[in-house]
């Protein structure tokens, strides 16, 4: 008998572990700042597994300038972030995510579409829209120093921190512009885009998971941060790399 109200006793106590068990089943909030259309199958996959694994955790996200993601780090107003990092700040830590490469488009009705064999020099007086980063001390200095160095000087008729206002203004004709070219690839191929020069990878802009060090974070934030460094560090550099 005393046997036996001991198997029953080590039932019952092990029935508070096991409700403790549901009870710890990963919840939480993740506050994702990130920059315009950050299209990057680690990004997407690590994000589909972890909702996957962890249903009850919830996800908030909002699009910023890069710098301005950082900013929202550095102030933890954000779990992490994911942003064009021209110059890092060495209160924050950043984690090589992918590289995409820029290249020049411009819309349907624009005089240069379907035409081939174009010089860059061809460009120099054209009507520009660009990122508001499109500058020397900014995330997209290289498109900025490529303007320069190339003497593309003809007026800027609209900027916006958002990719999708970018390639809307772009195709809509208000002038030429950057625009990352695996993001646009499905445009060139439906006749919404055309690629202008330089044709190589110049325009190469790197973008980073941003956290804080000095944040204290819940384990759900702690824990898709660690799967997105995990699955960035399982490729290699090349893997990473669109163009």
């Amino acid at each position: 008998l005393f046997e036996e109200c001991e198997e029953i006793f080590g039932s019952v106590s092990r029935l508070t572990v096991l409700m403790r068990e549901v009870e710890e089943e990963l919840t939480g909030h993740v506050r994702i700042s990130m920059a315009s259309h950050i299209t990057c199958p680690i990004v997407d996959n690590a994000l589909a597994d972890y909702h996957a694994s962890h249903p009850r955790v919830t996800f908030s996200m909002q699009v910023l300038k890069s710098r301005n993601v950082e900013r929202s780090v550095l102030q933890k107003d954000a779990s992490f972030g994911m942003s064009l990092a021209l110059e890092k700040n060495r209160r924050l830590q950043y984690t090589h995510l992918y590289r995409e490469h820029f290249g020049f488009f411009c819309g349907p009705g624009h005089r240069f579409f379907g035409m081939q064999g174009i010089d860059i020099s061809q460009l120099r007086k054209e009507s520009m829209v660009s990122f508001q980063s499109d500058q020397l001390s900014d995330a997209l200095r290289p498109v900025a120093l490529l303007r320069l160095t190339e003497r593309m000087q003809g007026p800027v008729v609209g900027t916006s921190s958002h990719l999708e206002e970018v390639r809307r203004m772009i195709i809509n004709g208000l002038g030429i512009g950057p625009l990352p070219v695996h993001v646009v690839h499905r445009d060139v191929r439906d006749g919404l885009l055309w690629r202008l020069p330089p044709y190589d990878d110049r325009l190469a802009i790197d973008v980073n998971l941003v956290t804080n060090p000095r944040a204290h974070l819940s384990r759900a934030e702690s824990g898709l941060i660690e799967k997105l460094i995990k699955a960035a560090n399982d490729l290699t550099l090349e893997e990473r790399t669109y163009v």
